[in-house]
């Protein structure tokens, strides 16, 4: 595991399975509020579930700004990582889900 920093004047910070890897999924935690972050034992698990040469950036949202400045995070963590892989997944949990959604249709 690598720990990154992700640009876009939030302070956000992620860590990186499998760094090595031509692929990476970007993990969206839960809600910020009710202790959502990037260590979360689901997002580990998925991250634990992929395969063996596909990695996992899970981040944490900077400081809350009611769903705003969670989906301005993601957007820079998708855009962090397809910069540096040839193929880019996005995956979010509870909370993470919708922030994932609204920045794949972004």
């Amino acid at each position: 595991m690598t720990t990154v920093g992700i640009p876009g004047g939030r302070d956000v910070t992620a860590s990186l399975d499998r760094p090595a890897s031509d692929t990476v999924v970007v993990a969206c935690p839960p809600h910020p509020q009710y202790g959502g972050k990037r260590s979360d034992t689901r997002l580990n698990a998925v991250s634990d579930a992929l395969a063996p040469d596909i990695g996992c950036l899970r981040f944490d949202y900077g400081a809350w700004d009611e769903g705003r400045g969670e989906r301005a995070d993601a957007e820079n963590a998708l855009a962090w990582a397809d910069e540096k892989y040839d193929a880019v997944g996005l995956f979010g949990y509870s909370f993470g889900a919708a922030v994932a959604l609204c920045a794949a249709a972004e």
